[in-house]
Order: structure tokens, then sequence, then C-alpha cells
């Protein structure tokens, strides 16, 4: 396992280097550690364990939001399991991502087609369904 990457940015702001593919620099969250926290970006699922390490190396231990920009799995895959280890956290989306965090079947089946049952396996890993109740809906 990489070693844990985390760059503080100043301003109580960091980057977490999520090692996506188990490369580095190939994924980049963002940590406001600020009373609500909000992190951006959380990645495939199956970075998720190099996100975790490094937010338990912060000593983050709760995170108020999580701001996805799109729902492409580099970006946003992982946010179901993310949400199950904060169960607290809501998940910030744009309106028309949102359906598809909720019920990510489609989105799913579309990948699939592009990179095969064996690529989503060792690349993206699973992605789970998001209450719809804890979805922070943006318009922009």
């Amino acid at each position: 396992m990489p070693d844990i990457a985390v760059t503080q940015l100043g301003h109580d702001l960091y980057l977490i280097d999520a090692f996506m593919h188990g490369q580095p620099e190939r994924l980049a969250c963002y940590l406001f550690d600020t009373p609500e926290r909000v992190l951006v970006e959380c990645g495939p699922s199956r970075s998720l364990d190099h996100l975790f390490d490094a937010l338990d190396h912060l000593g983050i231990t709760e995170v108020g939001t999580l701001a996805v920009t799109h729902i492409h799995l580099d970006h946003a895959g992982g946010a179901g399991h993310f949400a199950a280890r904060f169960p607290h956290a809501r998940v910030a989306v744009h309106r028309l991502g949102a359906p598809h965090l909720a019920d990510p079947t489609r989105l799913l089946a579309s990948a699939t087609r592009i990179y095969g049952e064996e690529r989503m396996r060792t690349d993206w890993g699973p992605m789970e369904p998001l209450d719809p109740a804890r979805l922070l809906i943006l318009d922009e």
C-alpha cells in the first residue's frame, strides 16, 4: 500500500492523494478542515481505503459534506461507501447527477459497457446507492 500523502495547503485546506489505481497523483481530494468539514471528491470505491487512511491520519472522525463535482466513477464512484463510513455526512451533487447517485444502475451499466466487467472490478469497484434524503441538491 502506498504511503499516505497529505499536503497542507493553508487556510484549513488539505490535498489528499487517494492513489487511484494504486498510483500517486491520479486523484486529488480536498478537505476543508473547518467546523463543518467538507471533502471535495471521494473517487472510486477501489481507492477509498487510501482516502480513509489519510482521513484517519488527520484524526478526522466526522465529515459534514462530501461534494462531488460530477458523477463519473473517478470522482463519485465511492460516494455511497463514503456515506456509510460517515453516516452524518450529506453528499452535495448537481441536480442532474443526483438521480444517478440514488440509483447508480444506469451509470454502472454504461461504464461496464465501456470498461468490461473485469476492469470495473479491478479499477473502479462497486458503487452503492445513496439515500436521496442524504443528497444536497445543487443547481450550479
